[in-house]
């Protein structure tokens, strides 16, 4: 079993730090095949993003700086088998939600990235962000420093590899 690198932690951490709050990435794959079913399930996922917003400002920059040393905090501690399991489907996994509420980090269930999964590994961070998102590699790929500039070019559309 391997320690998990101080810079693969922050990495992780800094990019669940930028990807909760409003804003967050909704995409749970409802409305591709053109069906009923779609329809049902866009409007019931339509209602609960509107409902599940906390901070319709945002949140406390000052609890999110808190919820990122929580989690690389977490993830520096991590000795089990296996890799930490870093996810949200339809709700977040313990180890987010722990990070979060230790934080005092208020977020409601839209705040989350749906269907957001990350791997953290020894040396190693890859995600894959929405429903059917492509997986990419967020540690090494540029090291700690090149994480603001890979989400700030996710949230513009652009393939930040």
């Amino acid at each position: 079993m391997s320690r998990i690198s101080d810079g693969a932690a922050r990495a992780a951490a800094i990019w669940w730090r930028n990807n909760v709050g409003p804003g967050a990435k909704c995409d749970v794959g409802v409305g591709q095949s053109g069906s009923p079913d779609d329809l049902n399930s866009l409007l019931q996922i339509t209602a609960i993003i509107s409902m599940g917003r906390e901070n319709a400002n945002g949140p406390d920059q000052q609890a999110l700086a808190r919820f990122e040393e929580e989690l690389y905090q977490y993830l520096i501690a991590f000795n089990e088998v296996g890799m930490p399991r870093l996810d949200v489907d339809y709700h977040p996994t313990a180890p987010l939600t722990e990070a979060a509420e230790r934080a005092g980090l208020k977020l409601g269930i839209s705040d989350w990235p749906l269907k957001t999964m990350m791997w953290v590994k020894a040396n190693r961070v890859e995600v894959s962000h929405g429903y059917g998102g492509v997986t990419k590699e967020i540690y090494p790929h540029g090291g700690v420093n090149a994480i603001e500039e890979i989400v700030e070019r996710e949230e513009r559309g652009k393939s930040p590899l």
